[in-house]
């Protein structure tokens, strides 16, 4: 019994390699499609929402980036959280250097019933006047190249596309196990965004006749994160989203590993109350990852107690294909995005040897910490976002129960959380 029991994991595991080659097969065709860029007089008026609380450590960098994009016609609106946040005086500055380009306002009134995101989103499109066609969002710690915003604009002309995207891809400045831990786990969610038409909220855009039929206002006023809440009114209005490998955006920063497991836990906690049966969908993975990591572990250590060879010869083997299938995958989705990553030649060379030994523990940790994360998650209620504390009551159902300015370093090093 035990024997098949352990076969049928194996299998199990056998599969699941399987199916990740040729998603990945899959994927890859994306990055070689290439779209001709409309001309400048079929690109509608656009706006660029960003919403900031604290400083992210390129945010002048990045905001200089959104602008100074190659569009005809556009503005971008930055909703600040607080006069005293230290990235008022940033953005002030490039505002005043860029008066007609730039808007600056603050968070008028930071609700009590959503993600303090949220609040400064759905403040900066009510405020949007009819003759911005297009909305698009980034975060602080976006780098946008130039063509930005026309690469996730020009998918838009298809009515029945709600939203394009792009992802974020993390070329680490150091060799750390957190950093190197944290771009590892995020090739599989690349993956697991497109394939499932998830959209990243800072790097997205949408038709505004799109989001006046999504509700999207109102419903980013009930939310926590803006993230699943887009996803499940792009779904419930019946739009498509279109994924675009050219809007990639590369993100430098660096994180300990402390900070991206509870990052992670954070993340966790959120998508798993954004609806009733995520928990269910979580726990599944959970099971998933237990499975693939450890099975063929526990079936060579049976198989060498049993001296059973050919199970011991199959658990190695499929351990082998697993994580063959997983290294091979991280080298021929960053040689893609590479290709459409618009960086400067210094950081595209971001691998490094030192890089590549962090990689080795950081493939599996990028698994383990999946789990970690879903552990320390179950059952809590509560989720805290730079200094903020928030209380999930249920789908739609958010208390933000402490407001007060940010108060982080001004000079941050590290991805801030």
């Amino acid at each position: 019994m035990l024997n098949f029991f352990l076969w049928g994991l194996l299998g199990y595991v056998i599969l699941c390699s399987i199916i990740q080659a040729c998603v990945t097969l899959r994927f890859l065709t994306v990055f070689r499609v290439r779209v001709e860029q409309p001309d400048n007089a079929a690109l509608p008026k656009a706006a660029i929402i960003l919403a900031i609380r604290g400083l992210d450590p390129s945010l002048e960098r990045n905001i200089r980036g959104l602008a100074n994009q190659l569009y005809p016609d556009y503005k971008l609106f930055v909703v600040v959280d607080h006069l005293e946040d230290p990235a008022w005086q940033i953005v002030e500055k490039i505002r005043d250097e860029n008066p007609d380009l730039v808007q600056l306002s603050v968070l008028k009134e930071p609700l009590s019933t959503c993600g303090l995101k949220c609040s400064a989103m759905a403040q900066a499109v009510s405020e949007l006047d009819s003759s911005y066609e297009v909305v698009a969002f980034a975060d602080g710690d976006v780098s946008a190249h130039q063509t930005w915003l026309r690469e996730l604009v020009e998918p838009l002309a298809d009515p029945s596309i709600g939203a394009s995207t792009g992802n974020r891809w993390y070329l680490p400045s150091d060799a750390g196990l957190g950093s190197m831990t944290r771009y590892l786990w995020n090739v599989g969610v690349v993956i697991q965004f497109w394939l499932n038409e998830f959209v990243l909220p800072g790097s997205m855009a949408f038709r505004s006749d799109a989001l006046d039929k999504m509700g999207m206002v109102a419903a980013w006023r009930t939310s926590l994160f803006d993230g699943p809440v887009v996803v499940r009114q792009l779904r419930s209005a019946g739009y498509k989203v279109r994924f675009v490998p050219s809007v990639m955006v590369a993100n430098r920063e660096k994180i300990s590993l402390r900070d991206f497991i509870s990052w992670l836990e954070r993340q966790t906690v959120v998508i798993g109350s954004a609806e009733k049966n995520h928990w269910y969908l979580l726990a599944f993975n959970g099971v998933h990852v237990v499975v693939c990591v450890f099975a063929p572990i526990v079936a060579a250590l049976t198989a060498f107690w049993l001296a059973d060879s050919t199970m011991l010869l199959w658990a190695l083997l499929t351990a082998a294909a697993y994580w063959g299938v997983m290294s091979l995958s991280a080298l021929a989705l960053e040689r893609a995005v590479r290709s459409v990553l618009t960086l400067d030649q210094k950081e595209l060379r971001w691998f490094s040897w030192p890089k590549a030994a962090s990689a080795v523990p950081g493939i599996v940790l990028a698994h383990l910490v999946v789990l970690l994360a879903l552990i320390r998650a179950a059952g809590r209620t509560t989720v805290k976002w730079r200094g903020i504390e928030y209380e999930i009551r249920g789908p739609g159902d958010v208390r933000m129960l402490n407001y007060k300015p940010y108060r982080g370093t001004a000079n941050p090093v590290e991805s801030v959380l």
